[in-house]
């Protein structure tokens, strides 16, 4: 699953050109690959830990939004 997720992540980087490399819990909550498998924000923000302790996201901002800095894929 959280595979899924850093990939839904990524995929929404790159709509937006891929410069910009923060990711919102809206635009997660959003993403419809993510809407299958995550139902609640709580699950969402573990997930988003658990990428965190792999070091392929970081959370950069709490308030008013958890927003996170997700790493390029390894080329």
């Amino acid at each position: 699953m959280t595979e899924a997720v850093l990939s839904a992540a990524r995929r929404i980087i790159e709509q937006r050109g891929g410069t910009d490399r923060l990711v919102s819990l809206a635009e997660l909550q959003r993403d419809p690959e993510v809407g299958k498998l995550v139902n609640t924000p709580a699950r969402l923000l573990d997930i988003m830990r658990e990428l965190q302790d792999a070091r392929q996201a970081r959370m950069v901002c709490r308030h008013p939004e958890p927003r996170w800095y997700v790493s390029a894929p390894a080329l």
